[in-house]
């Protein structure tokens, strides 16, 4: 599916400079890194850890690392927007108390069902498979993952998939490679997944995404 988003992303190393301008609704999700965005044309409607509010030309956003957050188009209408991604900040010019909360001293069963779902992302998501093997009940572990995690486990494995396909584009992965290793039924449907998180299709961040230093490929994880 073609998307009519323009969105170039930057990569600097421990920075990330993302420009676009789109009528794209991104659905709930987190970043590892902090991000700060700055809406220099139309308006959004910002969600950040079920916080709402309506951002317009000039308003300045912070998304912290690990936080939850949505950003929709008011009315479909495109917005023009600027994001500053700075990586390893935690241990660097930045500290932020939602990281450590939920990501230091998150319940073991927490980290078990990460590495769970991040060890099995080419197959279907199965809930019942994980609160097995985790060995709590589906509704317990929905909840504590969502109150840690900051998202439902099946958003986290969309996100992981993601991640995975952006790693992928930036080693030049070819997209039927990628569809095959990560259980997609087929590139459409690959695709149609990476547009939903990143605005664009995979063909068109190929093109947008830039190399400002020699090792980007090193730092697209973090994000």
């Amino acid at each position: 599916m073609k998307s009519s988003n323009q969105i170039n992303f930057y990569d600097f190393g421990e920075i990330e400079i993302v420009i676009g301008e789109s009528a794209h609704s991104f659905p709930t999700h987190i970043h590892q890194s902090m991000c700060v965005g700055l809406i220099t044309h139309g308006s959004v409607e910002f969600i950040c850890e079920n916080h709402k509010d309506t951002l317009t030309k000039g308003d300045i956003y912070v998304i912290p690392p690990f936080t939850p957050h949505s950003i929709a188009a008011v009315n479909g209408r495109k917005y023009v927007y600027i994001v500053l991604c700075l990586r390893n900040v935690i241990n660097g010019i930045y500290r932020c108390d939602n990281f450590y909360q939920n990501n230091i001293y998150e319940k073991d069963f927490i980290a078990l069902a990460k590495s769970f779902i991040q060890s099995r992302l080419e197959y279907s998501f199965d809930l019942q498979a994980l609160s097995e093997h985790v060995g709590i009940s589906k509704f317990h572990l929905i909840r504590e993952f969502k109150k840690s995690a900051g998202v439902s486990p099946y958003q986290f494995y969309l996100s992981e998939k993601v991640k995975k396909i952006r790693q992928g584009l930036v080693l030049k992965q070819s997209l039927s490679d990628l569809t095959f290793a990560l259980g997609f039924s087929d590139q459409s449907h690959l695709c149609n997944t990476f547009r939903k998180f990143m605005g664009v299709t995979p063909l068109q961040f190929n093109y947008t995404y830039k190399i400002c230093h020699s090792s980007a490929g090193e730092n697209v994880a973090k994000m």
